[in-house]
């Protein structure tokens, strides 16, 4: 993909911070090593851009995105 792949975890919840607290660390490693493993498929390897974001999703079915709210360290 010319301009990156974007991965998404999604969390639900009552309200967006609620949301947001859902998310663990090992859902985050895991959400690397997917990532990881995928860009593994093409030529580039683990060079290929990479952005990580976060959907929030509350009760009423409102959805906030959290662009690059996850970094691998």
């Amino acid at each position: 993909h010319a301009e990156g792949w974007v991965f998404v975890e999604v969390k639900r919840a009552r309200d967006h911070a609620s949301a947001a607290s859902r998310l663990n660390r090992s859902q985050i490693q895991r959400m690397f090593q997917t990532a990881e493993e995928f860009c593994q498929t093409f030529a580039q390897g683990q060079l290929c851009a990479m952005r990580f974001d976060l959907a929030l999703v509350n009760a009423e079915a409102g959805v906030e995105i959290l662009e690059n709210a996850l970094y691998n360290d």
